[in-house]
């Protein structure tokens, strides 16, 4: 038997007591509320497995966080149904509903999700880079340079030298991650280049045009998955090529 009190019709508060170190708070004789000789708080559960455990034995509202000041008045709710688990951030008064946003202490929001349904991840690695130099601005036989940096975001595009990390993209965190390439030829020259992970070519992204008295542009591009640490750059053949506004090397984090 734990310790209780019981709120009853009849007599009004009744306790009672014995030395098992947990703690129920009743209505109608039914245990509501259970603090445990670990202080694990329980609501609709005798036996709570954190420090506070919430229990629904049907479907809908679990929980409901309220903060109201008359300007940024908010309603976080915890729910769960046949589709899963739902969780709103609503204004409890105009029936609106509120921005859900996620952020941790070190780089403060890291994703939000609007009224509208809409997701934003401010800090998602994403990068666009160019070459300034017009005719050789790639060097034959050599990794491609992108001084131009036009997106960096989080920085993770590296292009300052320094223990050989340079003009590569290096991933933060480990998933499938996207890129594009485009360079532009020298005139009546070829070209070749390809898409390299960790210094090897990436499978199906080898570029080489045909023999031409014009210039030629080529794309390439390549989805892949990566770990952490794992690094992406461009490797130039046996040709130089040119720069300018004609090339780009751009890639984001896909998830």
């Amino acid at each position: 038997m734990a310790s209780t009190i019981n709120a009853s019709t009849v007599s009004g508060i009744v306790q009672s007591a014995d030395t098992s170190g947990v703690l129920a708070l009743q209505t109608g004789g039914t245990t509501a509320i259970t603090v445990d000789a670990s202080q694990n708080v329980g609501v609709g559960t005798s036996t709570p497995t954190g420090k506070f455990h919430v229990n629904r034995s049907t479907t809908g509202v679990s929980a409901t966080f309220t903060a109201v000041d008359g300007t940024y008045d908010t309603a976080l709710q915890i729910s769960h149904g046949s589709s899963g688990v739902t969780l709103v951030n609503s204004n409890p008064y105009s029936g609106g509903y509120n921005n859900l946003i996620f952020s941790n202490s070190s780089v403060g929001e890291t994703m939000r999700i609007d009224a509208s349904g809409r997701v934003t991840t401010p800090y998602v690695p994403a990068f666009h880079v160019g070459q300034p130099n017009a005719a050789s601005g790639f060097s034959a036989n050599s990794v491609c340079k992108w001084p131009t940096n036009t997106l960096n975001n989080g920085g993770y595009f590296k292009t300052s030298a320094g223990t050989g990390q340079y003009e590569r993209f290096i991933a933060p965190v480990a998933g499938y991650y996207h890129f594009n390439v485009l360079i532009l030829s020298n005139q009546s020259v070829q070209l070749f280049y390809s898409i390299r992970k960790n210094g090897a070519g990436y499978p199906g992204t080898n570029i080489e045009t045909v023999t031409s008295t014009n210039f030629q542009s080529a794309t390439a591009t390549a989805t892949m998955y990566l770990a952490a640490g794992d690094y992406v750059d461009v490797y130039m053949g046996s040709n130089p090529a040119y720069g300018s506004s004609y090339a780009n090397f751009n890639g984001y984090l896909i998830g």
